[in-house]
């Protein structure tokens, strides 16, 4: 029997739908262990170009009352402040 032979495939890639990478610029360390970063945002949202995170208890900032200037201050008073532990790895 004769094989047709085999077409390669013309479509288009995919796009790349990902969020945009944050940048990591500083690190804190909680009580409990856990890691507070300061990111600065690739696209701000609201004009806030950096914010920071605790991944420990999830908290996010800054909140709407904050001034983007003081992120670091907020985030570091965040992590002397926070007792949670790391989250588990699955």
């Amino acid at each position: 029997m004769f094989r047709r032979p085999r077409q390669e495939s013309t479509l288009p890639p995919e796009p790349d739908l990902s969020p945009p990478a944050d940048t990591v610029v500083m690190r804190f360390l909680t009580r409990g262990g856990a890691t507070v970063v300061v990111v600065e945002r690739e696209r701000p949202k609201y004009g806030e170009r950096f914010g920071w995170v605790c991944l420990g208890c999830e908290t996010i900032g800054p909140s709407a009352e904050e001034v983007a200037g003081y992120v670091r201050d907020r985030a570091n008073r965040h992590a002397g402040e926070c007792r949670a532990m790391p989250q588990p790895v699955a």
